[in-house]
């Protein structure tokens, strides 16, 4: 290792020891939370190898191969591992601060998540985009179809907001946004996003729970 990457090893560390989502796997991958039913996986060696292969078939003296992260989603209870592509450009970096980004970006939210790992996600718990998208449309035409009292009493209706993706849920997410002037008017965006936004991006699930 390089004088750049064994300092970026402590970084990672550090970072790792004090980490809220993330934590070292049995096989020094690095796991982290992202919710009831998924984990994401970087695993570092097979990151590392692929870095290495990038310097070794660079383009030119200044210009060299982008490199995948080796990032997988799985289910919890070590499902199987379904990987996404995530490509780093950033070659001035050491591959060991990739690592310790990957970190910082868990605990941060996974913000501007790219859409090869939402599928990935997808894929881990079960769901395709294909099915979420159709059942959503059919939630939002069913609930549609309601009165507004029929709207508020069935998003009343509820105890606990079932936890698992169904037809119910689907209502009951779409019910919830009707019933919020500030987010009604988003229900004119396409299907797909209200699910990332409200749904699996949180800001619903986060106060309503998720799957």
């Amino acid at each position: 290792m390089s004088d750049e990457e064994r300092r970026g090893l402590e970084w990672l560390s550090q970072i790792l020891s004090v980490s809220d989502k993330c934590k070292l796997g049995p096989d020094y991958s690095i796991i982290a939370d992202y919710s009831d039913s998924v984990e994401l996986v970087l695993n570092v060696e097979e990151t590392v190898i692929n870095s290495l292969h990038a310097e070794h078939r660079h383009l030119g003296d200044d210009e060299m191969l982008p490199f995948p992260l080796a990032v997988f989603a799985r289910s919890k209870g070590n499902g199987e591992l379904t990987r996404s592509c995530i490509i780093s450009k950033d070659f001035e970096k050491p591959i060991t601060d990739h690592c310790a980004s990957f970190v910082l970006w868990s605990d941060g939210g996974f913000s501007n998540m790219p859409h090869t790992l939402e599928n990935a996600i997808e894929k881990a718990r079960g769901y395709s985009l294909e099915f979420i998208r159709e059942l959503y449309t059919y939630a939002a035409a069913e609930i549609c179809r309601m009165r507004w009292r029929e709207v508020f009493e069935y998003t009343e209706s509820f105890d606990i907001p079932p936890r698992v993706l169904t037809l119910e849920r689907a209502k009951l997410d779409i019910a919830m946004i009707m019933t919020d002037p500030e987010k009604r008017v988003r229900l004119n965006r396409e299907v797909e996003e209200l699910v990332w936004e409200f749904i699996y991006g949180g800001e619903h699930y986060a106060t309503r729970g998720g799957t």
